[in-house]
């Protein structure tokens, strides 16, 4: 009697939620998409008050823009939503989330800090630093109405990895590199003036690739250039498939990178860590060249810029103590139980680490190019 009572209690209930889901929704934050300013580009900078923070929709008619400065990103927040004509201010869709250079230099601490806490921020977030200017010029742009920071940096990210010169990573990625080594990258951008474009005009603005800033202690302390930047890549083994120049006196030579190799071997002496052997092989494509151009003389150019970029990299790891380049790991990966094992704190021994560098280059898809001159 008793379980057949309890069915038509379950049955009565069932029947009131039923009847309840009919005439509204069962959540009570719910909010119809025309109430909401979704915001899809987020910008953090220092300011006289404390903190600036600007933001922008997307990929609709009339694209919204706003900012403001306060104590804290939680007030300067607040008070974009005091002046918004939608009823709520939506950050949980945000796809991009620039900070100035001014304030990475300052310090991250409190961004990266306030993006993990966010009950809305996502840790997946694509993160850039906009160098020389201040993330609020790429987010609000420069007074056309029709600007998208959205847009600007969602066709950047699709250039970025189509060129497979340079890498993009996520809050998340770089909060983990900061915790693992104290040390990350992250992707910079420059805004600059469409008006040299082929269809730009005066009034657009855009946004380039300028390298990666290099995070220590989570400041930035230097940057790395984006000629420079590919070097990153190839030690990582996460270089390419990209198109080189490669310029000489005979002329000019267009390559394709299809891949590369680069190991790493420790040097010890003593049993300690004195030196890093990085050894890099490059399997290229030839895609355009001029015809006095030799194609050894190609590849032998090719081998002494490639060297130099990763010299130039090296030595800034060397120079700042960081290793934003995650050598350690790589080593010790490599020989977790190698009686040379590395002593100390690595981030200490790096300043006086050497460095021997070799670089090897193979060009395919010549069709015998030379044999076809010296017939």
């Amino acid at each position: 009697m008793k379980r057949v009572l309890y069915k038509c209690i379950g049955a009565v209930l069932c029947l009131s939620l039923l009847a309840g889901c009919s005439s509204g929704s069962i959540y009570s934050n719910y909010r119809e998409t025309e109430q909401l300013m979704v915001v899809q580009t987020m910008g953090f900078d220092e300011s006289p008050k404390g903190f600036s923070v600007s933001v922008s929709t997307g990929g609709e008619e009339k694209i919204t823009r706003m900012a403001a400065e306060a104590e804290s990103i939680t007030l300067a927040e607040q008070k974009m939503q005091d002046y918004s004509a939608a009823e709520e201010i939506f950050y949980a869709h945000t796809s991009y989330i620039a900070i100035g250079e001014s304030a990475a230099r300052s310090g991250l601490s409190h961004y990266m800090d306030f993006i993990g806490r966010s009950t809305q921020m996502r840790m997946d977030t694509p993160l850039f630093v906009v160098t020389g200017g201040n993330a609020s010029e790429l987010v609000l742009g420069s007074g056309n109405e029709e600007y998208d920071a959205t847009d600007v940096l969602k066709s950047l990210e699709r250039n970025i990895s189509r060129r497979g010169d340079l890498q993009i990573f996520t809050a998340g990625e770089v909060a983990a590199q900061l915790d693992r080594n104290g040390s990350a990258l992250i992707c910079a951008v420059r805004c600059v003036q469409a008006k040299d474009s082929l269809y730009g005009s005066q009034e657009e603005l855009t946004a380039v690739p300028d390298g990666y800033a290099v995070i220590k202690d989570r400041k930035m302390i230097g940057r790395i250039s984006y000629h420079d930047a590919l070097a990153v890549g190839i030690i990582q083994n996460k270089a390419g498939p990209c198109r080189l120049t490669v310029s000489s006196d005979e002329g000019n030579a267009a390559l394709q990178l299809d891949d590369c190799i680069c190991r790493l071997e420790p040097v010890y002496e003593n049993g300690e860590l004195r030196g890093l052997s990085v050894d890099v092989k490059l399997r290229t494509a030839l895609l355009e060249r001029g015809d006095a151009v030799n194609l050894d003389a190609v590849a032998a150019t090719l081998k002494k810029d490639i060297g130099l970029r990763l010299e130039n990299v090296l030595k800034l790891s060397k120079l700042t103590g960081c290793d934003f380049l995650q050598l350690c790991s790589r080593l010790q990966v490599k020989q977790p139980f190698s009686s040379g094992e590395i002593q100390g704190e690595f981030q200490e021994l790096l300043p006086h680490i050497y460095y021997i560098i070799n670089v090897s280059a193979e060009i395919d898809r010549s069709f015998d190019a030379d044999r076809e001159e010296n017939a």
